[in-house]
């Protein structure tokens, strides 16, 4: 189990009424992670929500998915993850971005590409580019357990 800094940032713009409830989902798993008494290992969770979150991102991305390096993570790629956003989700209200990400220090050890999409008046948590991405999974530095 890892503990999270105690400082969980979101790195986005602000929540709109629709994603209150899965703000506060994600938030309660950022605050569970928390409660790990291992203070040794602290461990950043953020959750990039737009284009500019995830262009940051992209060195460390990049190079997490150099570490994971198998061709069935082509729909967790930064390439794949980026353009679908540029394409599809910008301007588009019903599509909500939730990339979750946990780092060590400099160092990025998991990506998590999720979304949301309108259903009526639901918003269902989905992976990312569903259903065009044919296989939903995270990218995991393989030294993590």
């Amino acid at each position: 189990m890892f503990s999270a800094a105690s400082n969980v940032q979101r790195q986005s713009t602000q929540i709109d009424s629709n994603s209150k409830g899965l703000e506060k989902t994600l938030g309660l798993f950022a605050s569970s992670a928390d409660r790990t008494t291992d203070t040794k290992t602290p461990y950043e969770i953020n959750i990039l929500t737009n284009l500019q979150d995830i262009s940051h991102f992209e060195k460390k991305w990049r190079k997490l998915e150099n570490n994971c390096a198998k061709s069935i993570n082509v729909f967790q790629s930064y390439d794949w993850c980026s353009n679908w956003v540029k394409s599809c989700a910008v301007g588009n209200d019903c599509y909500g971005i939730y990339i979750i990400t946990v780092s060590k220090g400099d160092e990025c050890l998991l990506i998590w590409p999720m979304m949301t999409t309108c259903s009526g008046p639901f918003h269902i948590l989905r992976w990312l580019s569903e259903p065009y991405s044919q296989y939903g999974d995270v990218l995991l530095d393989p030294s993590c357990d």
